[in-house]
This record gives C-alpha cells, structure tokens and sequence, in this order.
C-alpha cells in the first residue's frame, strides 16, 4: 500500500486513513503480545508488521503537510529493528528518498536533505550481501540527488561536501558518465576550474558510449566550456570529432560537431592560424571519414552569418584583403538569397568597395577579376533581394533607376542621402580616375551606376 501513497493517488489517502485508525489498535495489541515471554518465536514477524505499520504513518504524514509527525513517527523505528529484515530497511529508505525529493521540489533544501540524509543512513545501516540491486542504484541515486541539492546553494562548506560525496561514489557506481557530470557541475561553480572542467570533458569524450543523447551532452559542456576558454573548447571539439567520431558511420553527429566547431573557431580571437587550423582539419577528415558530409551542414557552416562575419573580422585582423572580400562575398550572397536580419546593407557595399579599391590600389597589374567585382558589387547584380516592386534594372537599389523611386519611394529606405551621396561620389571620382587605364567597358559600366545613383539621389530629393 505504501507505494500507493508514495504515488500520491487521492483515492487511496482516505482509505489509507480509515485503516492506520483501524491498524493503529492492532498494532498497541501485537506490541502487548510482543511482551508476552510464551510468544517470543512470533517476535519477529511483530516486529516485521510493526515496522510496516509506522512506515505507512510516516508516508501518511507527509501527504498531509506533517513531517513533524513523521519525525516523531520516524524516531520509533530504531537502527535495531530496522536491522531485522533488509527489506524493511529498503521500503523506509525509499519512503524517505521520496520525501527528500518533495521537499526539493518545494525549495526546501535543507530539510530536503536531511530526509535524503536519513534516507542514505537507512540504507548504510545493512550489509550489502543483505541489500537487493535496486538498494543499491537507490543509495547512488539519493547521494546523486544530494549533491544536486547541495549545489543550489553553493557554498564552501557545501562544495567539500559534494566532493566528498562524489570521492564515495567513485568507487560504487558503475555509471562513469553521471559521475562525471556532477563533477562538471560542481566546477562550472568554481570560475578558476576551467582546466579541470576542460579535462573532465575531454576524459568523457574518451570514455562514454557514445549515442544522440550524450553528443548533445558533450556539444552543451562544450558550449559552456567555451564561455571561458574558447581554445580550451576547441580542444574538446577536436577530440571528440578525429577520436571517436570520424570513424564512426554517424554523419550527422559529425555534422553537428564540425558546425560547432567551425563557429567556435570562427567566433573566437582565443584560437590563432583559425584559417590553417580549419584547413588542417578539413584535410584529416577527408582522409579519414567514412561518410560524406551532408550538404546542409555543408550549407550551415559556410553561409551561417555570425561565421561569416567572424572570418572577415579574422581576416581583417591577419591583414588577408583577399580573405575579407570572399567573406564579404559570401555575406552578399546569403542576403541575395534572403534578407539577413540586422544587415546594414550599405554599410557592407562600401566596406566591399573599399577592400576592392585597396586590392587594385595594390596591384601593379589591373586584375580583370578585381575589376569586375568592384563593378558589379556597385551595379549591384544579382546580390540583391527581389525588390517589393517590379524595377527593370535588377540592380541593388544604390543604383536604383529614378523612375521606380517615383513610383514608390520608400522601396529605397535602406539607403540615406548620405549613403547616396558616397556612392554617387566615388562610383564618379573612380570612373574618372581609371578612364585611361582600364578597358572602357570597365569605365562605362561605372558612369551608368553612377547615373542610376545620381537618379534615384535626384528622386530621393523631390
């Protein structure tokens, strides 16, 4: 019946109390009889039927808001009586376990663990030969959930006391992994344990059986290691992909770690060489994976726009113009196919322009290529969203004809006078300048931009 209550099923707490009434006048008979010095070879199935009878109290009190009754009720099973049948032992401690839990619920920290506490003596006061297997896994599961506890309210005195927890758990539990995450747990409270949480992860890397759930549980730690070390995380993230992934027939856990980890790299400034160390990485998984990659992780790793963005600022910083205007390519690319939320349009386009202007700038030789690109990313091409109307020029709307912006001038909000005006400016003061040397083709692509900028400037001022 026990379990019932402990399930908390309404229906069984009435019954429940008309029958403690009922047992409550059995049991003052049977303690009566336990006296009886002619009926001492019924002493131990008393004692079994009494223990039973306070057990279902104490549950009793604790539906009904009475742990101070199911302390009082608590104190009459002695450690001695308990001792006389180890599943007596194990129905109390699990009763105990459950009001441990409750009061966890409720924010009670500190009774719920003096219940779990108890809870944990119960069990510890048999011999495990006595103890079935599931007193066992319940004695780890109580100090598991103590030390959960014990970390809501973190403390010096707290933590010790985890730990100690955790050194006895070591040498009993057989599940590497949950030890190994109340360690982590323990050190995301210390800020100077980054070492050690980076170690512990790189040992369960090595260790665990790996499935969906425990990539997802390595990815999370990464992610929270990386708030401190992003070198650190990226470590992890090698190990687990070259180690243990790559020859595993897994695409998408491969998948999911090489985006993790291209982002890692690509977001940081704690990882130097990031260009040849994804280069590097790439040229082993080629050799080594058994399956392709996906396109989408493909899709993801290349477009996502934090990436992009981190390899031109990466790019800037190693002094790499080629490297930034690919990126800044790919960026214009991504917002060609949709629009990026939060992306300055003009912003990009001039920072584009400049890095282009300073390629050519630095060239001796006039690059075709440099040249074309300059072109389009002022005529705008095929980078630019499908605007909200028909416009018969497909060019982004910089070079916007005037017409379409007296058929509807707000279409054009994205860009400013001011940004009109820089536009309209270097676009002519770059024409002018290159006339002689480059193709003239080159130099009227440029005037015709320049005329569509100054139209829809023109527009913009009506």
């Amino acid at each position: 019946m026990h379990r019932s209550l402990i399930r908390g099923d309404q229906c069984q707490l009435g019954v429940t109390e008309q029958v403690i009434e009922r047992a409550a006048f059995y049991e003052q008979r049977l303690q009566t009889a336990l006296q009886d010095e002619k009926r001492n070879d019924w002493a131990s199935g008393i004692r079994r039927l009494s223990n039973d009878y306070y057990i279902l109290r104490i549950t009793l009190a604790w539906h009904q808001d009475r742990l101070d009754l199911a302390e009082i009720l608590l104190a009459k099973l002695s450690p001695e009586q308990c001792v006389v049948e180890a599943s007596v032992a194990e129905s109390l401690a699990d009763v105990l376990f459950e009001i441990g839990r409750d009061q966890a619920t409720k924010q009670q920290y500190k009774p719920a663990i003096q219940w779990l506490e108890r809870a944990h003596d119960v069990l510890m006061g048999q011999t495990s030969v006595e103890l079935s297997t599931d007193a066992s896994e319940m004695r780890s599961c109580i100090m598991h959930n103590i030390v959960r506890i014990l970390l809501k309210e973190p403390s010096e005195e707290t933590t010790r006391k985890a730990w100690n927890i955790i050194h006895d758990l070591e040498g009993e539990i057989e599940n590497p992994l949950a030890i190994s995450l109340l360690k982590l747990e323990l050190l995301a409270i210390d800020q100077a344990a980054t070492q050690d949480y980076q170690e512990v992860l790189v040992q369960i890397v090595r260790q665990i059986h790996l499935s969906d759930m425990n990539v997802r549980t390595i990815l999370h730690h990464v992610h929270e290691l990386r708030r401190r070390s992003a070198h650190l995380a990226h470590g992890v993230l090698v190990e687990l992909l070259t180690e243990r992934l790559l020859a595993m027939d897994e695409t998408a856990w491969v998948e999911k770690t090489l985006v993790t980890l291209v982002w890692n790299c690509t977001a940081s400034k704690d990882i130097a060489d990031t260009t040849d160390t994804l280069v590097e990485l790439l040229d082993t998984m080629v050799v080594r994976s058994v399956s392709a990659i996906g396109t989408s992780a493909t899709h993801a790793a290349q477009i996502e726009s934090t990436l992009l963005y981190a390899c031109v600022l990466e790019a800037q910083k190693n002094g790499d113009r080629q490297q930034v205007i690919r990126a800044l390519s790919r960026v214009r690319e991504k917002n060609s196919v949709a629009p990026t939320p939060g992306l300055h349009l003009p912003a990009l386009l001039r920072l584009t322009a400049r890095m282009l202007m300073q390629e050519l700038e630095a060239q001796q030789s006039q690059d075709t290529a440099s040249i074309n690109e300059l072109c389009k990313v002022f005529e705008g091409g095929k980078m630019q969203p499908k605007p909200s109307i028909q416009v018969v020029d497909h060019a982004f709307p910089a070079a916007s004809t005037a017409k379409a912006s007296r058929r509807d001038p707000s279409s054009y909000g994205a860009f400013p006078v001011a940004e009109l005006d820089w536009f309209s400016c270097n676009i002519y003061n770059l024409a002018l300048k290159m006339c002689t040397q480059w193709k003239a083709e080159a130099t009227l692509r440029l005037v015709q931009a320049c005329l569509k900028v100054g139209g829809r400037l023109y527009a913009t001022r009506m």
